[in-house]
C-alpha cells in the first residue's frame, strides 16, 4: 500500500480532478462543501446580479432574463407562455387567457423573488449572487 500524493496546490490529485470536472477551477467565488461522499462546489455566476433583476424585473414575463442567464430552456417556455395568453385573449377565449397570464406571472414573481435572495442559478449551475453574499 501506497501514501497518495498531494497534487500542485497541497490537495489530494482526486479532489483536484473533481473540482476540475466541476469547472470550478480557479474560478472566483467557487466553495467546496463536503456532502455524503460527495464533493459539492457552489460558484458564483459571471453574469450581472443587478441586470438579471432588472430584466426580472421588467421584462419577466417575456423570459429575457432566461436568455441573459442562459437558461434557454426556461426562457423559450417564458415566451410560449406570454404567446398563450395573448392568442388566448385575441381570440376571445378568456378562461384560457386568465389561466395562461396567471401561470407566466407566478413563474415570473417566483424567479425574481429567487433572484432577489441569491437563491437562482445561471445556465452553467454557478449562482447569481447578490453584492456581499457569502455561499454557504
Amino acid at each position: 500500500m501506497g501514501v497518495r500524493g498531494m497534487g500542485a496546490s497541497g490537495m489530494d490529485p482526486f479532489e483536484e480532478d473533481a473540482l476540475a470536472r466541476a469547472g470550478a477551477g480557479a474560478g472566483a467565488g467557487a466553495k467546496e462543501v463536503e456532502g455524503e461522499g460527495d464533493l459539492v462546489v457552489k460558484r458564483r455566476s459571471e453574469k450581472s446580479y443587478v441586470v438579471s433583476v432588472c430584466l426580472s424585473a421588467v421584462f419577466g414575463m417575456l423570459g429575457v432574463q432566461h436568455f441573459y442567464l442562459g437558461r434557454l430552456m426556461e426562457g423559450l417556455a417564458d415566451v410560449t407562455l406570454t404567446a398563450g395568453w395573448v392568442f388566448a385573449f385575441a381570440t376571445e377565449r378568456p378562461l384560457l387567457g386568465v389561466l395562461f397570464f396567471g401561470l407566466d406571472f407566478l413563474h415570473s414573481m417566483i424567479v425574481t423573488i429567487l433572484l432577489l435572495t441569491g437563491s437562482f442559478k445561471d445556465g452553467g449551475g454557478a449562482y447569481v449572487c447578490y453584492p456581499g453574499q457569502k455561499l454557504k
